[in-house]
């Protein structure tokens, strides 16, 4: 967490950054104290645009650190990119901390993943579609759940609440693959709302 503290120094003056890549991929010391710093960050830089996060396997840092995160989204991003796959102490209030910070923004581009992350269930995926329906300018949208095993029939069915009122979406790609519980039925309810999605050119289901 230290070393985030030195990386704060050197970005916060940083006032016309508009894109950020930071990957953490198997930093498995990073705790809910380095992801606050990482959300002081996002806070000082007013000019980004596009974000990408990988946490990958940081197993350390839990919904707090989410939370802190989802603190230092600006109104100006447009495009955001998280990777949490094997951060195995989150669940379903992680989600709920980000989707609550998405609200007012103007997001085009999301991409989270989430595989293996097993204590998230369905009603994570509530939280994900009431977000979705306050995102009227998303464009691509891209979600992995991949062996998240407590995700089922129902949690389907709330996403594809979310997703009706995605007019703009271009891009789909949703990934429940190891999702044991999921069953054809919720399979089949979520996509009765591709049709309805008027401006989707591409879609990846698995």
């Amino acid at each position: 967490d230290s070393g985030l503290y030195h990386l704060r120094q050197g970005l916060k003056s940083l006032k016309f950054l508009q894109n950020l890549n930071l990957c953490f991929s198997g930093c498995r010391k990073i705790t809910d104290a380095g992801l606050d710093i990482i959300g002081h960050t996002l806070k000082d830089l007013s000019s980004l645009r596009n974000i990408t996060f990988g946490f990958q396997g940081c197993y350390l840092f839990t919904n707090m650190g989410i939370e802190y995160l989802g603190h230092g989204l600006s109104t100006t991003l447009e495009n955001v990119n998280f990777d949490f796959s094997g951060c195995c102490e989150i669940d379903d209030l992680a989600l709920l901390s980000l989707t609550e910070a998405l609200k007012g923004l103007s997001i085009k581009r999301m991409k989270w993943d989430f595989s293996s992350c097993k204590q998230i269930t369905s009603k994570g995926l509530y939280f994900m579609s009431q977000a979705l329906k306050e995102l009227p300018s998303l464009k691509h949208l891209n979600l992995n759940f991949l062996k998240c095993i407590k995700i089922n029939d129902p949690g389907l069915n709330h996403l594809a609440e979310g997703l009706k009122n995605l007019t703009k979406l271009q891009i789909l790609a949703l990934n429940f693959q190891s999702c044991k519980k999921i069953t054809p039925i919720g399979v089949e309810n979520i996509s009765k709302v591709f049709n309805r999605l008027p401006s989707l050119q591409s879609l990846s289901l698995s």
